[in-house]
């Protein structure tokens, strides 16, 4: 899916259980993370509790998080792939980390949303 600088982009992060794992779902977690970047100049952080600092995470289902990339953020990231690292918190430890690509790649935009 292709995307401009300047446009809101929402994305959905689905918690993966190959059966080998004790937890689940993200229920299990204290809190969730997500960053979002293309070329790591420009990170965005989403959380699903609130924090200083950090966009918000939503519950949708046992198993999706909802997260909306704002356009005054989306302007600022540099065209490319969108990558996403997203580490679930059980006890301040990461238990679960998750890196890809979203499928989303930003292209450039002269012209953006205010």
């Amino acid at each position: 899916m292709e995307k401009y600088q300047g446009e809101d982009i929402g994305f959905c992060i689905e918690y993966e259980n190959d059966n080998t794992e004790i937890i689940a779902n993200w229920s299990k977690f204290q809190e969730v993370i997500a960053f979002l970047y293309t070329d790591g100049c420009t990170i965005l952080k989403y959380s699903s509790t609130k924090r200083d600092g950090y966009n918000e995470l939503s519950l949708i289902s046992l198993n999706s998080y909802f997260g909306n990339i704002k356009n005054v953020d989306s302007k600022i990231l540099s065209p490319g792939n969108l990558m996403i690292e997203v580490k679930g918190i059980i006890n301040s430890e990461e238990k679960y980390i998750y890196k890809n690509q979203t499928g989303v790649f930003i292209r450039r935009s002269f012209i953006k949303n205010s």
